[in-house]
C-alpha cells in the first residue's frame, strides 16, 4: 500500500494493513486546496490509492535516502517522483519527504509525507475532481 516503488510492482500491503484500522493513516499537512490533508482506516487508504493506476500512467520514485530517527519508531524517506497524470495530460514530478511510523511488531502505522503543493496542483490542472484526492 505505501511501498514505494514502481507502479508495476506489486505492493506489498501487509505492513500497513496490519494495523488495526484506527491507527492507519495517511497526513499531508500541506496539500492544496480540495485535495485530502488526512486518509485515517484501512478502507479510506485503499479506496485513496485503488483510483491511481487508472489517472496515471508511468510512475516512478527514485533518489531514494532513508534515515532511521535514533531512539524512535520512525524512518525518514527523501525521495522524488516522476508521474503521468492521464486525465490532465500534465506531469507530476515534485520532491517528498516521508516519515513512517512503526508499531511494536514493526508494522507502518503512520506515513506523513510532505511535497510542493503547487506541483500537486499544477499536475492536476488544480481539480481533485479530475481523479486523485477527491
Amino acid at each position: 500500500m505505501l511501498q514505494i516503488g514502481d507502479q508495476n510492482e506489486t505492493p506489498d500491503e501487509s505492513s500497513t494493513l496490519q494495523v488495526p484500522d484506527d491507527r492507519k493513516q495517511r497526513l499531508c499537512s500541506f496539500s492544496p486546496k480540495g485535495f485530502p490533508t488526512k486518509v485515517s482506516g484501512k478502507g479510506a487508504l485503499i479506496k485513496h490509492y485503488a483510483e491511481l493506476p487508472d489517472l496515471t500512467g508511468r510512475m516512478e520514485f527514485f533518489d531514494r535516502q532513508a534515515f532511521v530517527l535514533e531512539g524512535t519508531n520512525t524512518l525518514l524517506l527523501k525521495y522524488r517522483g516522476e508521474i503521468e497524470v492521464l486525465p490532465t495530460g500534465r506531469r507530476y514530478d515534485n520532491r517528498y519527504i516521508g516519515f513512517f511510523s512503526f508499531n511494536a511488531a514493526g508494522l507502518i502505522e503512520m506515513f506523513e509525507e510532505y511535497f510542493d503543493p503547487n506541483v500537486l496542483a499544477d499536475a492536476w490542472a488544480g481539480d481533485p475532481s479530475s481523479g486523485f484526492g477527491s
